[in-house]
């Protein structure tokens, strides 16, 4: 249980259903629409999520041995590295699970004919060591870097998925040579479908970053006492906790407004059921998390509104499965 704990295994089931569900039930329907069909098989997609899990553990690990001291102030009922392993058993957990997360990658890489594709999970190996060694103390940067590599997840599975699809177009653009020739064009379906591909899972990106970085501000208040007596510069110490306040109800209310402009187009294309979905399970628990943060004042407080923020991305993925239902 407690090795369980070290890696999170809470949060990377929440990254393996992310991937799968986002594949699954978003993309697949996307692109049967216009007669296509997933070509990343089964078993190298699994490789693909394999791959994210043993990163985002490696990087869990690697941020409990950075913060080990700290953690006795802020977490101290959560202490794994220096209480049940030592530091130098965490830097080798850390190592086995990252390394082994870029070589799936290079061999994913190669399976859609793109080794480049690798670096993105090198990077983020780099990244993840980087944020807990440096990134974390600086002013907002840690925040925003792990917002990023949040949006990342669901891009992924597009990014990888991508390579291959566009082989495929290039190939029927040269079966169908002299039919394309003839219209001077290539044929509309394939380029709507690709637009519609990085518009939807761009969108659930840019929710998973909107709220991850909410989250990290929320995290940051949550544990203000601990990095002030270690020196950290994050938002909490260097603006005080009125100021944090301020910037993640500012980033709360820029999401609430851009999920109100997308139950708006809902109703709009009279799509009842996603926009009372989205209504729901999305922007009323934000409006309510906007209030409870601004009420907050203590340790637990903040916690609860990590932890609700969590249940509120969840729901924000779980509606692909409603997105599914309506495209069949």
């Amino acid at each position: 249980m407690h090795f369980l704990k070290l890696i999170r295994i809470q949060n990377l089931l929440l990254i393996a259903f992310t991937q799968i569900v986002i594949r699954y039930f978003l993309i697949q329907p996307i692109l049967q629409s216009a007669s296509l069909e997933l070509l990343f098989t089964v078993s190298e997609f699994s490789v693909l999520v394999l791959s994210t899990l043993l990163i985002a553990a490696g990087g869990y690990i690697i941020n409990d041995y950075f913060d080990s001291g700290i953690d006795t102030i802020n977490k101290p009922d959560k202490l794994f590295v220096g209480k049940y392993y030592s530091p130098q058993q965490a830097l080798l957990f850390h190592t086995v699970f990252s390394v082994s997360g870029i070589i799936l990658g290079l061999f994913i890489g190669a399976k859609v004919g793109m080794y480049k594709l690798a670096i993105i999970q090198a990077i983020t190996v780099g990244l993840l060591w980087y944020y807990s060694a440096e990134f974390k103390r600086q002013f907002l940067i840690g925040n925003i870097l792990i917002a990023i590599l949040t949006a990342l997840v669901p891009l992924l599975v597009l990014i990888f998925e991508m390579p291959l699809f566009i082989s495929y177009f290039k190939k029927t653009i040269i079966d169908n040579e002299e039919t394309f020739l003839l219209y001077k064009q290539i044929p509309l379906g394939m380029v709507q479908n690709i637009n519609a591909l990085w518009t939807f899972v761009g969108a659930f990106a840019l929710f998973a970053f909107l709220l991850t970085f909410v989250r990290e501000i929320v995290k940051d208040m949550q544990d203000v006492a601990g990095d002030m007596a270690f020196g950290r510069k994050t938002l909490p110490v260097k603006l005080g906790m009125r100021s944090s306040k301020a910037v993640a109800a500012f980033v709360l209310v820029l999401t609430i407004i851009l999920i109100g402009i997308l139950i708006y187009k809902q109703v709009g294309v009279i799509d009842y059921f996603s926009s009372t979905y989205t209504l729901l399970f999305v922007e009323i628990p934000l409006l309510f998390l906007t209030f409870k943060l601004f009420n907050a004042n203590t340790s637990k407080h903040f916690g609860f509104v990590s932890s609700m923020l969590k249940v509120v991305m969840f729901t924000g993925i779980s509606y692909c499965f409603l997105f599914y239902w309506l495209m069949h």
